[in-house]
């Protein structure tokens, strides 16, 4: 009696290295090939048919910090930028006087969103916790 191969659990999954469990359900497993997508078969037997899988690479991204610097003109460095969940911005006020009120956009998706700088408080660390684009502002 025929055996197909059958792709198991693994098959179409994200992964961050090749899968080592969970390859077939059904038939022989061959080696896993690549460095992402990986793939591998399923050998059936007595005739079956051989299943071809594959699960792909997941692609994790390292935190980064970045910094912005606002004046007493309440002028940024910069106004803006794509960052990814994790990444944190640092704030430095670089005047010696006065005050500038900051307010990141989206707010629900940055800790802190809205803070004072001023010449006690000169530097303010903001993580996000979502990939996206994010608007400053000061006055």
């Amino acid at each position: 009696m025929a055996v197909n191969g059958v792709c198991g659990t693994a098959n179409g999954t994200s992964v961050a290295t090749a899968p080592t469990t969970g390859l077939c359900t059904t038939g022989t497993q061959s080696t896993v090939a690549g460095t992402g997508p990986f793939t591998w078969s399923c050998t059936g037997a007595n005739g079956g048919t051989t299943a071809s899988c594959s699960a792909t690479k997941s692609v994790t991204t390292t935190p980064m910090t970045y910094t912005v610097t606002v004046n007493s003109a309440h002028v940024l460095s910069s106004s803006g930028m794509t960052l990814n969940a994790g990444d944190k911005v640092i704030f430095n006020y670089t005047s010696t006087a006065g005050e500038a009120i900051m307010t990141i956009s989206p707010t629900a998706t940055a800790s802190p969103s809205r803070f004072t700088l001023d010449k006690d408080i000169k530097t303010k660390t903001v993580t996000v916790s979502a990939t996206g684009a994010y608007t400053f502002t000061a006055r």
